[in-house]
């Protein structure tokens, strides 16, 4: 029964989790758009602005190294573990969103 319990509440948290998700990749989808996506010609500019967006949005961390991927523990996480390494995967994957859509595919290929 407790078990039940503690697995429909992660359910819960991360079902939640997921509509916060892309509520804000749409956001940051809409404010990215204003930067011009990366080609062989534009990299300083393009590295400028994407440094300040990224800055602004607190995902910055995430290209320096700094915001390091959270430690847990495979057998018996904790419920802090669970929800620290949930939102480190969150701004994961909007980094690697916003970065996917401001690059052209032409240049894909190059990184």
């Amino acid at each position: 029964m407790y078990l039940e319990l503690y697995f429909s509440t992660v359910v819960l948290k991360l079902t939640l989790s997921l509509k916060i998700f892309e509520s804000r990749i749409r956001n940051m989808a809409e404010l990215s758009s204003q930067i011009e996506k990366l080609d062989k010609h534009n990299y300083q500019p393009w590295k400028f602005q994407m440094r300040n967006y990224l800055i602004r949005k607190n995902l910055w961390s995430f290209i320096t190294g700094i915001e390091l991927k959270p430690v847990m523990h495979a057998t018996n996480p904790t419920e802090e573990q669970i929800r620290n390494f949930n939102q480190w995967n969150e701004k994961d994957k909007m980094v690697m969103f916003v970065l996917s859509q401001n690059i052209s595919n032409s240049m894909i290929g190059h990184i």
